[in-house]
């Protein structure tokens, strides 16, 4: 999800900045995943130092961020973003982008060229 929003200062020319929502998992110290926290910032690493300073990551440790393509960030709902979500309600929000976006068609398959052996 990519908006532009649009700054004015001073009656100067617009300043552009692009907003994504993404997607941070935080696991605890042996990877096991604590939680998950949505949120909206122009990068992943602004997306992450937010999240650590407004305290929303709760203190947990950070294991991974991805940025949600346009799809998938509309499907998530408002009250879901900008918390910390349980493992529970993360695992319910995955069944429902899974069954709301459409599965992209499989690679077509790759035949393998075969070499035929002489027998001596």
């Amino acid at each position: 999800m990519r908006q532009n929003a649009r700054i004015h200062r001073g009656g100067t020319r617009p300043i552009s900045r692009v907003v994504s929502r993404f997607w941070l998992t935080y696991c605890d110290g042996s990877g096991r995943l604590l939680g998950v926290l949505i949120i909206d910032s122009a990068g992943l690493a602004q997306a992450r130092l937010r999240a650590a300073v407004e305290v929303r990551d709760q203190g947990a440790a950070f294991c991974e961020g991805h940025e949600l393509d346009g799809d998938t960030a509309a499907v998530i709902p408002t009250d879901s973003i900008g918390r910390m979500l349980s493992r529970e309600e993360a695992a319910k929000l995955v069944r429902k982008i899974g069954r709301t976006i459409p599965k992209r068609p499989g690679a077509a398959a790759v035949r393998r060229r075969t070499v035929k052996r002489s027998r001596a």
